[in-house]
């Protein structure tokens, strides 16, 4: 398990995505606003046990801001269909609050408020589906190209403290 973070929510105005993105299917707009189909990465149990793999599952989401509302997408995990079907997340519950995600040129820094509800999924497995499922949610959008990701702005506090890895250079 990881040691519980007391933080305060500030949620700043979301990234929204260039107009002519590819990696955003339109849909119809609905009585809140644009929607997009976009892709999200939950957890699948792989056959004959290990670590889960990442699977890519289709979202409808609001377009407003696409990368933002696909890492809270995540946060939330599964609907009540994708547990049925087998998906599962390293994240679970109230306890994950993004505090922004901001672009850099085409690097998005992500930074958290809290990661309390991170679900240990096993020796070795609990660092990589973290990251491999937030690399792949934010780094899917064509004008992003690499993502850094913090929690209340510390770099350390994610990698080190909760990823136990070392902030890549």
């Amino acid at each position: 398990a990881f040691p519980a973070l007391s933080r305060t929510l500030r949620v700043p105005t979301p990234v929204s995505p260039p107009a002519s993105s590819p990696s955003v299917t339109p849909s119809t707009a609905g009585p809140s606003g644009a929607t997009g189909t976009v892709r999200i990465f939950l957890l699948r149990s792989r056959p004959g046990g290990g670590c889960p793999e990442v699977a890519s599952l289709t979202r409808t989401l609001p377009t407003g801001s696409l990368a933002r509302s696909s890492v809270q997408a995540l946060l939330d995990g599964p609907t009540a269909q994708e547990r049925a079907d087998g998906y599962t997340s390293a994240f679970s519950g109230a306890g994950n609050r993004l505090r922004f995600l901001r672009l850099d040129g085409t690097t998005a820094h992500v930074d958290f408020q809290e990661l309390n509800d991170v679900v240990d999924i096993g020796p070795d497995c609990t660092a990589a589906a973290v990251r491999e499922q937030l690399e792949r949610a934010v780094e899917r959008f064509s004008w992003i190209d690499g993502a850094r990701f913090s929690i209340k702005g510390s770099e350390e506090e994610f990698y080190v403290r909760l990823l136990g890895v070392a902030v890549p250079a």
